[in-house]
């Protein structure tokens, strides 16, 4: 995913708080929603006993099966402050919002739901990360109706 890299260092450090996660029994990946600084991401990780690998021991193809993916939801703000634009959409919450996650069969690909309403994704096809929370393409990808379809709703 490419981003303002300020964004995506935060959210790799991961020195927040982790609001839902769960690893996916047939991929062994590991998924979770963080909250750092006031971003708010979905990612996805490789399985643990592939984070080792080397990659130049694999074809390019399985290599990105075990990189690390990022998809920024939105950026909490409390109701009093403004934030500078950082190209995130920001919401303020009167209480926190309800996430779900939703992985493929495969266990490559997942979406997280925001309060009932699919809203970033990351996809095993097309190995990007799509967000309804991106406002622009410096900070990832913006939605991507079709290739969320084709990935989660075909699959049902």
């Amino acid at each position: 995913m490419e981003c303002d890299c300020f964004l995506l260092n935060l959210i790799m450090a991961n020195d927040g708080k982790t609001l839902i996660e769960e690893h996916n029994i047939i991929s062994l990946r590991y998924a979770c929603v963080v909250e750092v600084d006031g971003f708010v991401a979905l990612q996805l990780m490789p399985a643990q006993s592939s984070m080792a690998a080397k990659q130049n021991v694999y074809k390019t193809e399985y290599w990105e099966r075990l990189k690390a993916y990022y998809a920024f939801l939105y950026q909490h703000i409390p109701s009093a402050s403004r934030i500078p634009d950082s190209g995130i959409r920001q919401f303020a919450f009167e209480k926190p919002p309800k996430l779900k996650l939703l992985w493929t069969d495969s266990g490559n690909s997942i979406a997280v739901y925001l309060n009932g309403e699919p809203w970033a994704f990351i996809d095993e096809h097309t190995q990007k990360a799509y967000s309804k929370g991106v406002l622009d393409s410096k900070s990832g990808n913006p939605w991507d109706q079709k290739a969320f379809e084709r990935t989660f709703v075909s699959a049902d």
